[in-house]
């Protein structure tokens, strides 16, 4: 199986919550690189937070507040939705969290990400793309769109999309 190939998340028939439902953990197989996995737990909490700190941190515009940003962590996996992507080891490799938003001049909101960041290593190995089509589904699943809002300029099922870009 390639690693750009995903397994796809079950989702609840259920209409979504505020604003979405949580996904879960599936039993198709995993990618032989990396698995993409919901972040749920007080654990996973605080890997995203190290992670970022590593990660972003030094790309940031102004200093972490260790507190702030960790409460924001907590806030967006344990009300809102993130995903992490661990490598075949069980290192955390990417996170990407997930936020319900809404424009001032329209009535329907969208999904967006919060954060998105891939170990450095594992930059160009299909990592970031499966986030985005985690995030994609999740958005499906909700009955919303997901609007990225990367400065990256990449692929994604066949477009190509700019900040801030529309991923259905």
């Amino acid at each position: 199986m390639s690693h750009r190939r995903r397994r796809r998340m079950r989702r609840k028939s259920s209409p979504p919550s505020l604003p979405i439902s949580r996904p879960e953990a599936s039993t198709e197989p995993r990618s032989p690189e990396f698995t993409i996995l919901p972040a749920q737990s007080d654990q996973d909490v605080a890997l995203i937070h190290a992670f970022l700190c590593q990660v972003a941190g030094p790309s940031l515009l102004a200093p972490i507040n260790p507190e702030k940003s960790i409460a924001e962590v907590y806030r967006v996996v344990k009300e809102e939705a993130a995903f992490v992507a661990e490598a075949s080891g069980g290192a955390l490799i990417g996170t990407i969290g997930i936020v319900y938003a809404d424009w001032w001049y329209a009535l329907d909101g969208f999904l967006t990400d919060r954060w998105c960041f891939v170990s450095p290593e594992f930059r160009h190995r299909g990592v970031f793309e499966a986030m985005l089509v985690e995030a994609d589904e999740l958005a499906a699943a909700a009955g919303v769109p997901f609007i990225f809002n990367g400065k990256a300029r990449r692929a994604h099922r066949g477009a190509i999309f700019t900040s801030p870009r529309k991923v259905n």
